[in-house]
């Protein structure tokens, strides 16, 4: 067995759920399924995207161990993405973030490649430069205290915070999300796609600065299975949040 796959195996056991996630995004639908079948060949749980927009969403959705994003994707790119993740998601500062590139030689000497990537790896890569990669990554991860691991940064602010000022703080947040969430059930009723997925968009992002993962749960239910959700359903996982956030 490969080293990077022992050192996954011996590394799930200290996560919740057992298995050391991935999450992958690329655009090319032949690059997508080979190295999304090498890295479940390898033991990972995967979870491959096609776009930047879409590992945004999932990573706003759940912590990742790994997040592999390649750079060029069409709707948002993987360097926007990366952005995205490290400010606005739960573990997003934490979760090591490789780079893939056709063109790695030429863009990683820009200095935010430094601040928002862990390493980065040429396109396509080779299957020992992937397992290094990862492995080297597992590593790093698991040399860090678990408490800054698993602990978002407002329940550290909570934590100091007096309690009423953190109750003014979270139901200034709640009133925010309601709003935004009665937007989007608007726009849902109309049948109005930019106003659903904009409004959708600033409920996710405002949603998971609190880690108010029931919020999260909801917009995503509503931006992809509209059959089976509705605005209401959203209004109420956000009046649910006030309430659990205040008492």
């Amino acid at each position: 067995m490969a080293a990077a796959t022992a050192l996954a195996h011996s590394f799930e056991n200290e996560l919740p759920g057992g298995k050391v996630s991935v999450l992958y995004a690329e655009d090319q639908t032949s690059s997508r399924v080979v190295t999304t079948a090498l890295l479940k060949r390898l033991g990972y749980e995967v979870d491959a995207v096609e776009d930047g927009e879409l590992a945004l969403q999932k990573a706003m959705q759940r912590s990742y161990d790994i997040i592999l994003l390649d750079i060029e994707m069409p709707v948002m790119d993987g360097v926007t993405a990366a952005r995205r993740i490290r400010s606005e998601c739960p573990n997003g500062a934490l979760v090591p973030i490789l780079a893939m590139s056709a063109y790695i030689a030429d863009t990683t000497e820009d200095s935010q490649w430094r601040s928002l990537f862990d390493s980065a790896l040429p396109k396509p890569a080779k299957g020992e430069e992937l397992r290094l990669a990862l492995a080297h990554a597992l590593k790093a991860r698991s040399e860090k205290k678990p408490e800054a691991i698993a602990q978002p940064l407002i329940h550290s602010i909570r934590s100091v915070l007096p309690r009423p000022m953190w109750a003014r703080l979270a139901q200034q947040a709640g009133d925010d999300m309601s709003a935004l969430a009665l937007t989007a059930a608007a726009c849902f009723d109309a049948d109005d796609k930019p106003g659903l997925r904009q409004s959708l968009e600033a409920l996710s992002s405002l949603a998971a600065s609190f880690d108010a993962q029931s919020v999260l749960v909801a917009a995503e239910a509503l931006r992809t299975d509209p059959a089976f959700s509705s605005g209401s359903s959203l209004c109420a996982a956000v009046d649910s949040w006030i309430e659990g956030a205040t008492s």
